[in-house]
């Protein structure tokens, strides 16, 4: 862990999302940016740690807004780097509407977690929020003495992937395995598809990473120090997905459903850095995603 933390830098600019700065003998990279509203100090920290050296790529899980919200002002300021992700979020990128709701979460984002305004207000040029590299399984970057390997990591998102350093055994993982909060409580994150993201966990476990990164942690974890992770992960997957069809099956609808959910959750959404307006559009997405799955003809109906 002690070589680790020379070549991998946590730089996140301030709550909602995480950012971490990869050194190569040879190339820089950045993985994920967080939100766009504290980018001034991810870019701070990102020069600090960088000592002169340039930034080479900035590579993104997904495309929500608490891990691409930055890219822009990144490109900005360093105009040569490339922004790498899956095939699928390049595609999103590439819509304005996808940008334009970027934006606006960005923005609450801001208002959640700046209340007394010490950031600037979220701005950038939305044509540099873009992918200029498309990745897919398989695909490899090099950084020199790191190589960069993108694992198709679905399940959270259709565009999630996560980005295995094969040389040092770490593997940035995408949010299809789910979120660990500050209680220390594993919580599910499939959105586009509860059967990809359990397919996602196998294949994490089955590559056996010494090292991972779980999306909006803070720190790298030892697989020796939580032999547990990868049940827990599938326990949790599961345990969301029959209490929707639960509450389904009792008679509430999606809408309900998702309330239920969000109610629930909401006492600890902020302790963890998440806003709710995101949350609730991710829920209602789940749920209509376990509905449609698993109870098909009512879901047609």
């Amino acid at each position: 862990m002690k070589d680790l933390d020379k070549v991998i830098k946590r730089v996140t600019g301030g709550k909602g999302g995480e950012s971490f700065l990869i050194l190569g003998s040879e190339k820089t990279a950045v993985i994920d940016t967080g939100a766009a509203y504290c980018a001034s100090v991810l870019i701070d920290n990102i020069e600090k740690e960088l000592n002169g050296r340039t930034l080479d790529y900035i590579f993104i899980t997904h495309s929500h807004f608490d891990h691409v919200g930055a890219v822009a002002n990144l490109k900005a300021h360093w105009p040569n780097a490339k922004v790498a992700g899956g095939t699928h979020a390049a595609d999103i990128l590439a819509r304005p509407n996808a940008r334009k709701l970027i934006r606006k979460l960005s923005e609450g984002a801001q208002q959640l977690f700046d209340p007394e305004g010490k950031f600037p207000p979220v701005e950038y040029d939305n044509d540099l929020l873009v992918c200029d590299i498309s990745l897919k399984e398989g695909d490899t970057v090099s950084l020199g003495d790191i190589t960069v390997r993108v694992l198709d990591a679905t399940g959270h998102t259709r565009c999630s992937v996560a980005f295995y350093l094969e040389e040092l055994d770490v593997n940035f993982m995408s949010e299809s395995v789910g979120v660990l909060l500050k209680s220390g409580d594993h919580f599910p994150s499939y959105v586009t598809s509860y059967s990809n993201a359990i397919d996602t966990i196998e294949k994490f476990r089955k590559l056996n990473a010494r090292y991972f990164v779980v999306p909006h942690s803070t720190e790298i974890m030892d697989i020796k120090e939580m032999p547990g992770f990868y049940d827990t992960a599938v326990r949790v997957a599961r345990e969301q997905k029959d209490k929707i069809l639960r509450l389904h099956d009792e008679g509430m609808d999606n809408d309900a459903i998702t309330n239920a959910i969000v109610k629930e959750m909401s006492p600890i959404l902020l302790k963890n850095n998440q806003t709710e307006e995101a949350f609730t559009l991710n829920m209602t997405n789940t749920v209509k995603t376990v509905i449609r799955d698993f109870r098909p003809e009512e879901a047609k109906a």
